[in-house]
């Protein structure tokens, strides 16, 4: 029974020091399938009885198995009293034509995402954004209608939030180098994972961060600057209204020229409506702010316009900044800055 007993202790302490000997790890790509072949770089720090001071590093080194799994094997100093207080930590991964976000991984080219309106790398929950890559699509397609569709030229995106959140985009275009979508409602702060798929198989996968608001402006131009995408609206005093664009485009010079703004009359009331993407989910009016040439101007409205993922800024126009000619807007939401446009003022 003695020699039975000193045997079971001999086995249990064997076991202990294997594993303390080792320390296992797995990574995958977005769809939790392992990734093969991945250099793992680690360290291993370690203190004796009383863990005073920095203690000594040593380098671990391995290589992930065909499920993406890998075993770090540590230094027989792990297992002894030299080492009673031990720290593992990973360093590094890598594996060619691949980028790694701590244990997921992603081919490259990665599915790049930006702000539909002003291309930052930003994002919210309910905006507009344009996520470029190759090799995306074979065809070329526009949503025809709305409600949008969740497929398009045979392409859905998926967000996967790292909370565990999964849900599938609304498409509005996919070309076979750019695809826009309107980023899910109801996904919290944080990074999400957008998966590009054609029905089952992974086509392009990226990584955004999510915030709760992501304001820009579009403009004529599409490149975020100059004029924007807006319009005026002129209220007069036996309250007729009446809409007016703010540029019209001139085919010989290929390009969108303004059409001043007129301040001429003492009755009128007028509206700049500025339309943008990202600022829907603000905590209130009262964080939206607004100037034209520098002057503090109210915004009398902030929110959905009424398209998937388009939000409006509605702007009155002081007499002030009469005469002015071409003038810059601002706008800041929650003491976020907005990209800043362009309008004439008469």
């Amino acid at each position: 029974m003695k020699k039975l007993i000193i045997y079971s202790i001999l086995s249990l302490m064997f076991i202990l020091v294997q594993i303390a000997h080792a320390q296992s790890g797995r990574i995958a790509d977005v769809d939790n399938k392992g990734i093969p072949g991945v250099i793992v770089t680690g360290n291993l720090n370690c203190r004796g009885g009383i863990p005073i001071g920095e203690g000594a590093n040593f380098p671990l080194l391995a290589e992930t198995g065909p499920d993406g799994s890998y075993i770090f094997t540590l230094p027989p100093v792990a297992g002894t009293s030299l080492c009673n207080t031990r720290t593992i930590n990973v360093t590094g991964r890598s594996k060619p034509n691949y980028v790694f976000f701590n244990d997921i991984g992603i081919e490259l080219p990665l599915f790049q995402s930006v702000s539909g309106a002003d291309y930052k790398p930003v994002a919210a929950s309910e905006m507009i954004a344009a996520g470029f890559s190759q090799g995306l699509s074979q065809t070329t397609e526009v949503a025809p209608a709305v409600p949008l569709p969740i497929t398009l030229a045979g392409r859905s995106v998926v967000i996967s939030h790292t909370v565990g959140i999964e849900k599938t985009a609304e498409l509005i275009f996919v070309s076979q180098t750019q695809i826009n979508y309107v980023i899910p409602p109801g996904l919290p702060p944080g990074r999400a994972f957008v998966k590009v798929r054609e029905g089952d198989r992974l086509v392009r996968a990226g990584v955004i961060e999510i915030t709760r608001t992501a304001p820009g402006l579009f403009t004529l131009t599409s490149d975020g600057s100059g004029l924007p995408a807006a319009f005026v609206l002129r209220v007069k005093s036996d309250r007729t209204q009446s809409y007016e664009l703010i540029a019209s485009f001139d085919p010989d010079q290929g390009k969108f020229v303004p059409i001043p703004i007129d301040l001429d009359s003492e009755t009128d009331m007028v509206f700049l409506g500025l339309l943008g993407t990202g600022f829907r989910n603000r905590s209130s009016l009262d964080v939206v702010t607004a100037k034209i040439d520098g002057m503090p101007v109210e915004a009398l409205y902030a929110g959905m316009q009424g398209f998937p993922g388009v939000d409006q800024v509605n702007l009155r126009i002081p007499r002030d900044v009469m005469r002015r000619g071409e003038v810059d807007v601002e706008v800041a939401v929650e003491g976020r800055a907005v990209n800043v446009v362009k309008v004439v003022i008469k």
